[in-house]
């Protein structure tokens, strides 16, 4: 009934294959250099797991059947290859663009020869099999997980601001594309109202657009560990923040605003890469002794470090929906973000919400939560409650087959 199409490594499609599945709808899976049965038993064989890369790979599975995946492998190698080639061209965009097209070129023959009545398909890997499974009477849907393309330099550049009506952005061709794939849909699938509004600021019908929190997968609930609320102790508060740290997710904002911070007691911890601009211009910052910098971690070793903290801060300007948001909640966190995070934070309910761009508001926000410690721990709770019970895999199941359910009524 229902084709889903990934595209390269793992996203949200994936699980949205996984739960089509179980609810007895899913077609086929196409998706680019997939985990299959023989490659699985190779590895295992020559005990390869061991391996980042490798783990990331057997990450890559899903609970679908294999009879349904079709793993275009040959599509990982061009996409890689044009990858490796971009990091050494300027023209990155248009070199990566193309491995994009060459998915959706393999894409577009298993759609020719499959029945269904829908195409889920991932923004940027559409293209032309758009085309083909409209020509077959198929209902099309969109993936789309992060703000409108036009939208997105001028919220970094601009504090998070959505640009004026009217402005015609410039975007390169990559960007262009992925916008078609988005025009051409009968409908798009977003993760966050925040991209939904970017959308709408952009002329699009609210008609057309569903919006469905991705939540929080089964396998990182699975890892958190068991976490008491007591009350604080007297010791500096833990704060933490997960992800690449840049213009976008708000690193300078954050940096400058615990500089401001100096006379409170704190610790901060930065898991992920950090721009190297930002350690140039806070070395002084990084050197001291409160601020731990630990680099990327796996899900078991993520789901230890927020547990462990206090504060979740993530002052991002441009989001979809921030999964690093949820997982903080999951483990019980205390969140300040912005609502260009995506998130379903909610000011004084599961932390604060502050402007985005503004030191200013951030400082506020941190030196208030600081100093009213006493409420981090209830709200923490309270934040892993909410996501245990609405916001897990299953429920954003439940949610995919309602969209469904509104796309194919069981009479047409």
């Amino acid at each position: 009934m229902i084709i889903i199409s990934n595209g390269h490594h793992k996203f949200i499609t994936g699980m949205a294959a996984a739960e089509a599945y179980k609810n007895n709808v899913l077609t086929r899976f196409i998706t680019a250099g997939y985990p299959t049965p023989n490659l699985r038993q190779v590895i295992t064989w020559l005990k390869l797991d061991k391996f980042a890369p490798v783990k990331r790979l057997l990450h890559r599975q899903e609970s679908v059947s294999d009879s349904l995946v079709c793993s275009l492998w040959l599509t990982e190698f061009v996409y890689g290859f044009s990858r490796l080639i971009a990091r050494r061209m300027p023209c990155f965009e248009s070199v990566v663009d193309y491995g994009l097209r060459f998915y959706a070129w393999q894409a577009e023959r298993v759609i020719r020869k499959t029945p269904a009545r829908l195409y889920h398909y991932r923004s940027g890997y559409g293209h032309h099999s758009v085309q083909i499974a409209k020509q077959k009477g198929m209902v099309t849907l969109c993936d789309h997980s992060i703000a409108h393309p036009m939208a997105l330099d001028y919220l970094i550049a601009n504090g998070g601001q959505l640009p004026p009506l009217g402005l015609d952005a410039p975007i390169n061709k990559m960007w262009r594309n992925i916008r078609k794939d988005m025009e051409q849909a009968d409908y798009l699938l977003v993760n966050s109202d925040f991209v939904k509004d970017t959308f709408i600021h952009f002329g699009y019908e609210a008609k057309r657009i569903f919006v469905l929190y991705t939540g929080i997968d089964d396998r990182f609930l699975s890892l958190i560990p068991q976490r008491t609320f007591a009350p604080l102790a007297e010791r500096p508060i833990r704060i933490l923040f997960a992800g690449d740290m840049g213009s976008r997710k708000g690193g300078r904002i954050l940096l400058e605003t615990l500089m401001r911070l100096r006379d409170l007691s704190w610790q901060f911890e930065a898991v992920g890469s950090i721009d190297p601009n930002l350690r140039n211009d806070f070395s002084a910052f990084f050197t001291d002794s409160r601020v731990t910098v630990t680099g990327h971690l796996s899900w078991d070793e993520l789901a230890n470090h927020m547990s462990a903290a206090d504060i979740f801060v993530f002052p991002s300007l441009a989001e979809g929906s921030a999964r690093v948001v949820f997982m903080a909640m999951a483990c019980g966190c205390y969140v300040i973000t912005t609502p260009n995070s995506g998130s379903i934070v909610q000011h004084e309910v599961h932390g604060k919400i502050i402007a985005p761009g503004s030191v200013d508001a951030l400082e506020t926000s941190l030196r208030e939560s600081i100093l009213n410690r006493d409420q981090i721990p209830e709200i923490g709770r309270r934040n892993a409650e909410l996501i245990k019970t609405q916001y897990t895999q299953s429920h954003y199941g439940q949610g995919l087959m309602e969209v469904y359910n509104f796309l194919l009524p069981e009479n047409s």
